[in-house]
This record gives structure tokens, sequence and C-alpha cells, in this order.
């Protein structure tokens, strides 16, 4: 049979067999080999711009699982550069997400990196997490100072404490107290 036939990936062997009206036979094998040179497929997602988690510097993020291939054992990978750095990440199976990830403040690029059963690479991509600070400072005030006025003076000295401040970002307040 010379139709068309569909083989998997890898090495099929064929068995010809011919028989002649005298019932004698002959067999030859001939092997079809299918070789996959599709590059898989990564797709990044957009640019995302995070608040910082209550009471933490960072915010977390999953990468969904960004690959594509034509045939089954792809995996892919990620490696993180700019506020939040780390990678490159073990390979993470295809159809699997990363797990969720803690990008530190400011703008983290993600770069994304993929290969197939077939050594396949794919073509990189990259995207970008932004991490913003949208939470207040605390502060908590002194006791109130109650002093009388200097003799002779319709003023009084007293001397300040500090207020206590706190942020979830590190931060130098000096400056930045006004009174």
């Amino acid at each position: 049979n010379n139709a068309l036939s569909t083989y998997p990936k890898g090495t099929t062997t064929v068995t010809w067999t011919t028989t002649d009206a005298a019932g004698n036979s002959e067999t030859c094998q001939q092997t079809v080999t299918v070789i996959d040179n599709q590059l898989p497929v990564l797709t990044a997602p957009s640019n995302q711009t995070l608040s910082t988690i209550t009471g933490t510097c960072a915010a977390n993020y999953t990468i969904s699982d960004p690959i594509a291939d034509n045939c089954t054992g792809s995996t892919w990978t990620y490696t993180l550069s700019g506020a939040t750095t780390f990678g490159p990440s073990s390979a993470i199976a295809d159809g699997v997400g990363s797990g969720v990830v803690s990008f530190n403040k400011g703008v983290t690029t993600v770069t994304l990196n993929g290969v197939d059963a077939a050594s396949n690479a794919a073509v990189v991509k990259t995207f970008t997490i932004t991490v913003n600070d949208n939470e207040s400072p605390n502060i908590t005030c002194p006791a109130p100072v109650t002093v009388n006025t200097t003799t002779s003076q319709c003023s009084g000295t007293a001397t300040l404490v500090l207020p206590t401040v706190s942020d979830n970002c590190a931060s130098t307040f000096g400056n930045a107290l006004n009174f």
C-alpha cells in the first residue's frame, strides 16, 4: 500500500511483503523517521503593574504556563533582573505555571526561555513587573508637652521628642518630618 500515511515522531519500521502466485514470498523493511524541527512558542503576558502587599515591600505574581509546542515534553524557565533578581528557575513542565513569585518594589524584567523534547529552543520573550508602594507610612506622635513661660517672656522653651515612624518599605525619614 503506497497510500499517504501518518507516522508518529521517531522511527517507524514498515515491513513490505511480496508473494507470487506459487506462494513464494520475500520481505524487506523500510524505516520512516519523523523529526520534530518545529520550535516551541512562548507567549509572554502583558507588562504588569502591582501594588505592594499591605505591610510588605513586595507583591506576588504567578506566571501562567507560557509555552506551546506541537509535541509533548517541552519545558520553560524564567530569569528575573532589575528590582528582583533570580534565575534561571529550574525547568518547568508544559502545562504548569511558576507558582507564586515575590517581586520587590520597582521594575523587574522577566525573561522567558523554552525548549522542547527535541531540543528546539523557543524565541526568548520578556515582560516587566512594576511594583508600586501605595501604602502610607505610619506615624505615632509623642505625648503632649506642657511648659511654663520663661521668666519675663511670653514664650516657653521645650525639647520635643521625635515621633515614631515606620513604613512598609525601608525609608529614611530625616527631612521628611515637618512641623
